[in-house]
């Protein structure tokens, strides 16, 4: 933007009120500044990736890109909406450097609090990656897959009771190598019914189990029916609604290729002639 001279200073200089953002993987400074990246590596930098999974198992590659669209995307819309308030209250503007890599970072707090006060801990035990017993993924019998969040000992009291192992339930919280022999005495329950039939047996009973949903079975599921998660256009489906539910609002496609472009040019105050000639040039 520097370069084609519409850079922060030139615009700021012509409207002191303009709001701008730039999106980039390491920010406008520092020694990363110009390299290039994408999600796999602003997670790799930020340590997430290491903390994804177990800690005698691989990093495990998360399926959602969550730099790109958390660190990034969702950070510029918080912060845009930010610089909107204080322009409103102050009548200046702002310009916005986001980094996908600082907004991984700032999502570790949890993390990064625990290694700063025990620099060893999480490189033995990831409580929420997989290391305690009641917070991890377990194959039903049928070869299908279970969500298992029960952290309070109410869930999993109730847990180990509707599995029939309820000596587990005052070792919650053991040490790591009793953590895996809980993990396996779990896993080896949960794969003597199917998945289905253990989530008509849990659905009664408060105990943070679910379902590993494929794709085909998120779009039916119930909830997010309901929900209206699922965008239609014309009756068919398209893709993820919005999460942020503000009132009614009809879904529209995306506009064609030039089809908003008359419209566009009339209000910027081009008469219908002008227009045309425009058509004409191949200009638009």
């Amino acid at each position: 933007m520097e370069r084609l001279g519409v850079g922060r200073e030139s615009v700021a200089a012509r409207n002191p009120r303009l709001v701008s953002c730039s999106i980039t993987g390491y920010g406008q400074d520092g020694p990363y500044r110009d390299a290039v990246g994408h999600d796999i590596n602003y997670l790799g930098y930020a340590g997430a990736l290491w903390l994804g999974g177990p800690a005698d198992s691989d990093p495990q590659l998360p399926g959602v890109q969550v730099g790109d669209l958390g660190g990034g995307g969702m950070m510029a819309a918080v912060g845009i909406l930010a610089a909107l308030v204080e322009r409103d209250r102050m009548g200046h503007g702002r310009f916005l450097d986001v980094s996908m890599l600082d907004g991984i970072v700032s999502w570790l707090s949890i993390h990064l609090g625990t290694h700063l006060a025990d620099p060893g801990l999480l490189a033995t035990a990831r409580p929420l990656s997989g290391d305690l017993a009641c917070y991890r993924i377990y194959r039903a019998g049928d070869g299908r897959y279970l969500t298992v969040g029960a952290l309070e000992p109410r869930f999993w009291r109730t847990l180990c009771e509707e599995l029939d192992c309820p000596d587990l339930v005052d070792e919650q919280y053991a040490p790591p190598g009793r953590q895996a022999e809980m993990a396996v005495i779990l896993q080896d329950r949960f794969a003597t019914r199917s998945r289905d039939e253990w989530m008509q047996r849990f659905g009664s009973v408060s105990a943070c189990v679910g379902p590993v949903n494929d794709l085909a079975e998120a779009v039916a599921d119930p909830q997010i029916q309901h929900r209206g998660m699922i965008a239609e256009v014309d009756g068919r489906p398209v893709g993820p609604a919005a999460a942020l539910k503000l009132g009614p609002s009809p879904e529209r496609p995306a506009p064609g290729l030039g089809e908003h472009t008359d419209e566009v040019l009339a209000e910027l105050g081009l008469s219908v002639d002008e227009v045309s000639r425009l058509h004409e040039q191949g200009v638009v």
